[in-house]
């Protein structure tokens, strides 16, 4: 890389590793331990003295739920990534919490996967489990 690159890539990185720490209220602190990391690493790159290896942009990409090339592009394209707006939107507002369920969802068989979905179906039909009235729970009436 040129020192011109390494400027370039250094000022998108550090723009989009902001706006991330922002959007998601994280402090240079958490995301450093988050990922295993010092706290000054990451006030370096923030300062631009320094640039993350691959394996720490992956993990990166991990915790914000962005592709990796989103560090390296200016544009921000996650949009892109999705055919149906609402998709995009969807996969945009979805929680570390959610994403785990998603994950541990695939992680089963074909079995596994429709007692779950069953199990979960239950829960929307019950009062005591929603957060919005049964009416209205996936646009269906009781």
């Amino acid at each position: 890389m040129t020192n011109n690159e390494v400027q370039a890539f250094q000022d998108i990185f550090v723009k989009k590793l902001k706006t991330l720490l922002d959007k998601n209220n994280i402090t240079q602190r958490e995301l450093a331990e988050t990922i295993g990391i010092s706290e000054s690493t990451v006030g370096k790159w923030l300062l631009k003295k320094s640039i993350p290896r691959m394996g720490v942009i992956e993990k990166l990409s991990a915790v914000f739920s962005v592709p990796k090339s989103y560090f390296f592009d200016e544009k921000d394209n996650r949009q892109a990534y999705y055919l149906d707006d609402n998709i995009a939107k969807i996969a945009k507002s979805l929680t570390k919490d959610e994403i785990s369920l998603i994950e541990d969802f695939r992680s089963l068989n074909k079995k596994g996967q429709r007692i779950a979905s069953d199990a979960v179906k239950s829960f929307t039909l019950n009062p005591d489990f929603t957060t919005f009235p049964q009416e209205t729970a996936r646009g269906k009436g009781a």
